[in-house]
């Protein structure tokens, strides 16, 4: 007697964070474990600039890079090199 044919089990569905597509406003990450608001409702952050902008409140104006330090006052951009 023939052995019936075992089903093949479902495709695996993607990941959820591959499924939200949301990308950094500061620093481009697509992976972190929560998502942030930042200056505008249509900016995202991860987790560590969305912090970072929470505490110091300073975005580089030319680039919209996160500030990193607290002393913001003859502190350069890291990507763009302006004043913040």
């Amino acid at each position: 007697m023939p052995r019936p044919k075992k089903s093949t089990p479902p495709p695996r569905s993607p990941k959820k964070k591959l499924l939200d597509d949301k990308t950094c406003y500061s620093c481009k990450r697509k992976d972190t474990p929560y998502w942030r608001e930042g200056w505008r409702p249509s900016v995202i952050l991860c987790n560590a600039c969305g912090l970072r902008y929470s505490k110091y409140r300073r975005v580089c104006t030319l680039c919209n890079k996160v500030g990193v330090k607290a002393n913001f006052e003859k502190v350069s951009c890291p990507k763009c090199k302006s004043t913040l």
